[in-house]
């Protein structure tokens, strides 16, 4: 990595670190100690993603760049990682090194403060100063232009037309005064209601030059003339990011985090619905045998990789009917909607058994790890009446 670069990312304040395609580190600035999951593991040639657990199974995702090759899309980004109360977006980058060596650096840049410093800005400015007085109207016009630099806001009449926009309003949409001013605020941004109430926060959504959609948070603040409101400004802050939060939020409540599968809670949902319509199904429950050895012979790096390769397996497996599952630990949870009868369902087990078997963890290109699966499986309503009973028969079959 060159001189230019290091410095570029220390006054930026990014991390990095620099691994070969082997996941062995090869350099790390200091900042990066800060955001690791272990810093005693941080040295050179250490496994990058023993110490970032954001890396574990970016491996087909780094071949999938390598057969494109560098001169194509080489980066692979992660938006939103939080370590130490700050978001990151953390992207890996495939690069050629001087001496021709194919090389990846994983950089992790803060997310930016500026959405904090506009929400305190509203709350420090109280929102009488923006009503428009004779006798305080040169220090009320300072905080106005204060709050302009950093938010989009626009006036409107009391009949929702335009009479003032930004030049944060003019850069989102990249349009000229001229195409803005006189339209009816509608036009740019949607709504629930096409009315505007005086000091009232609503939601607005718009579509700006680039096509993307952002959110904003709509404070809405009367303009006066004596005692007679005249016209309102709209101070709008963008909470887009809140959005990509809060979906992420419930993301993780209904995803186990490691294979990306729905968990359980998911197929309780899914199994209450089924049996509400009295629709005839079978529940499938599946352990790894043996998963403890490969933990205490591999490691439980190995364990991980062991299960997030099952999980692309079964989803591989699994028909457009059937639903699957991880819950605690090695369990997994496959529910058979499209075919109940047992004869079936058991044909079916016997084909990804033998999949299984076809299909070993390339851990590293001298450990390959073979593993089985072992079933249990349970029927509705024929063999249970409620939920319960469903997980108790497939349990027992699954020991048996």
């Amino acid at each position: 990595m060159n001189t230019i670069t290091r410095l570029i990312c220390e006054k930026n304040r990014i991390s990095y670190i620099v691994f070969d395609i082997h996941y062995k580190i090869i350099e790390f600035n200091a900042s990066v100690a800060n955001l690791v999951d272990d810093s005693t593991k941080l040295h050179e040639q250490a496994d990058v993603r023993d110490v970032m657990w954001e890396l574990i199974g970016i491996e087909e995702q780094i071949e999938q760049v390598l057969k494109r090759g560098l001169n194509k899309s080489t980066s692979i980004v992660f938006p939103m990682i939080y370590k130490n109360r700050c978001y990151y977006d953390l992207e890996v980058e495939l690069f050629e090194s001087e001496t021709r060596e194919t090389l990846c650096i994983v950089y992790l840049s803060e997310k930016s403060q500026e959405t904090m410093t506009y929400i305190k800005t509203i709350q420090e400015i109280n929102k009488k100063t923006l009503i428009y007085d004779s006798q305080e109207r040169k220090q009320q016009q300072n905080n106005y232009e204060l709050i302009n630099k950093k938010l989009l806001n626009f006036n409107v009449d009391m009949d929702g037309y335009i009479t003032y926009v930004n030049s944060v309003f003019i850069d989102f949409f990249a349009l000229n005064d001229a195409s803005i001013l006189g339209k009816h605020f509608s036009h740019f941004f949607t709504t629930r209601s096409q009315k505007l109430q005086t000091s009232d926060t609503i939601i607005l959504n718009a579509i700006n030059y680039m096509q993307k959609s952002i959110s904003f948070h709509a404070s809405i603040i009367p303009r006066k003339k004596g005692s007679k409101i005249y016209e309102n400004t709209i101070i709008c802050q963008d909470i887009s990011y809140l959005k990509v939060v809060e979906e992420e939020l419930q993301y993780a409540a209904s995803h186990d985090s490691l294979t990306g599968l729905a968990n359980k809670t998911e197929l309780l949902k899914k199994i209450e619905d089924a049996m509400l319509t009295m629709q005839a199904f079978a529940l499938c429950c599946i352990d790894i045998k043996k998963l403890k050895q490969i933990n205490e012979e591999y490691g439980y790096h190995a364990g991980d990789m062991l299960l997030k390769h099952i999980a692309r397996i079964l989803q591989q497996f699994i028909r457009k009917n059937d639903f699957i599952t991880r819950a605690d630990g090695d369990r997994f949870y496959i529910l058979f909607g499209s075919s109940s009868q047992k004869y079936l369902v058991e044909k079916r087990l016997q084909e990804l058994q033998e999949l299984v078997l076809k299909r070993p963890l390339v851990y590293t290109q001298e450990d390959v790890i073979s593993f089985e699966l072992q079933f249990g499986l349970s029927y509705f309503p024929s063999e249970a009446k409620d939920i319960d009973e469903l997980f108790n028969v497939a349990h027992k079959r699954l020991y048996r």
